[in-house]
């Protein structure tokens, strides 16, 4: 009990900053004259957040895998204590303005981001971040961020010692986050931006084949068609190179991949209710990952094709006290093309999950 407790301190102390940050907001701005913003506050903005998600599938299961948690026959495979799960995420931003070269706008943001997950421990973790902008000039600007995410539990995995014994033990990565991104407006009513995006994850020793390199290459594209609506869209590359392709060992899993994706989105700001702002919104997402392994003694992924899926419809408004209030309804859909079919049914997979998330700056 005291190590469950232990390990969801930075929750409790991150919910107890959040909930203070959310009462001084609320008694400011309750007060009828308020004092101009000291230099301090125009430099230094703060943005708590709270979500609350409920996820049907928290480790994108298979029906197969499902039945086979659901059963019980196959334990070792499984250390969750149930296939959903409620999620807590509170987060917390400060953003520090500024003006650097030339005397042009620039912005650092610091955050820390912590997933409580209600029955599965063992899915807990936080991410610490910073990101950085300096405009080049009135419409055009560089940005930089990079992330970290300590231990993040990913799901048992079949593991053969040296005495050939088999068992499935748990396996967690590590995982680095870098982006370099430029951006510029195009015109009055389009902007567009190009991005570098690198990842490296590092799994624990029993599946360290698995450690991945990753590099993307990602094009963003937003336009304002009216007042009222607003669409957007991306596509990105990204190649994937694994520890294990460089052992030439066929038991040895190699996970390398490449992949390209393809997103659209639209956001329309109704009229109705219109003292609350609201909007509504919905994307589509593609995912197209194609895995490069050439030993065919893995099933599991030679000449393995995945398309996934992801639709998301949420509507948002603008509560009192400046607190802006998002509800998400998000699919995600797993359809896998692979030679050996007998395995098909463990890999493709359905999760749905809604979201409340609650926002406040200060």
């Amino acid at each position: 009990m005291l190590r469950l407790f232990d390990k969801s301190r930075p929750v409790f102390l991150l919910l107890i900053v959040i909930f203070v940050s959310f009462s001084i907001s609320v008694d400011a701005s309750a007060k009828k004259k308020r004092s101009k913003k000291s230099k301090f506050n125009q430099m230094i903005t703060f943005n708590a957040r709270l979500d609350l998600k409920y996820d049907d599938n928290i480790i994108n299961y298979s029906d197969d895998d499902l039945d086979l948690y659901a059963g019980g026959t196959s334990e070792s495979k499984f250390s969750i204590e149930s296939e959903d799960d409620w999620i807590l995420i509170p987060a917390i931003e400060a953003r520090i303005r500024g003006k650097l070269l030339k005397g042009h706008t620039a912005w650092l943001e610091p955050n820390f981001r912590y997933y409580y997950y209600a029955r599965n421990d063992i899915r807990r973790y936080f991410r610490l971040g910073i990101a950085g902008r300096h405009y080049l000039f009135r419409s055009g600007y560089v940005e930089a961020e990079y992330s970290f995410i300590p231990d993040y539990y990913y799901r048992n995995q079949f593991y053969r010692d040296e005495d050939g014994t088999g068992t499935y033990l748990e396996a967690n990565f590590s995982k680095h986050y870098l982006k370099f991104e430029y951006g510029m407006n195009l015109k009055p009513s389009l902007k567009g931006d190009i991005s570098y995006r690198y990842q490296n994850k590092r799994f624990t020793e029993e599946f360290s084949e698995r450690d991945l390199s990753v590099n993307g290459l990602r094009f963003d594209g937003i336009w304002t068609a009216t007042k009222r609506i607003k669409f957007w869209g991306y596509y990105g590359l990204e190649r994937a190179e694994a520890k294990g392709a460089d052992i030439a060992d066929p038991d040895i899993k190699d996970v390398s991949y490449d992949a390209w994706d393809i997103t659209f989105g639209a956001r329309y700001y109704s009229s109705i209710l219109e003292k609350y702002r609201t909007e509504f919104v919905t994307s589509f997402k593609f995912r197209q990952i194609k895995y490069q392994t050439i030993k065919y003694v893995d099933i599991y992924r030679f000449g393995r094709k995945d398309n996934n899926y992801y639709f998301r419809v949420g509507v948002a408004v603008q509560l009192p006290q400046k607190i802006r209030m998002e509800m998400d309804y998000n699919l995600v859909s797993k359809r896998t093309k692979i030679i050996d079919l007998s395995v098909k049914g463990l890999l493709e997979y359905d999760s749905n999950s809604i979201s409340l998330k609650l926002k406040r700056s200060f």
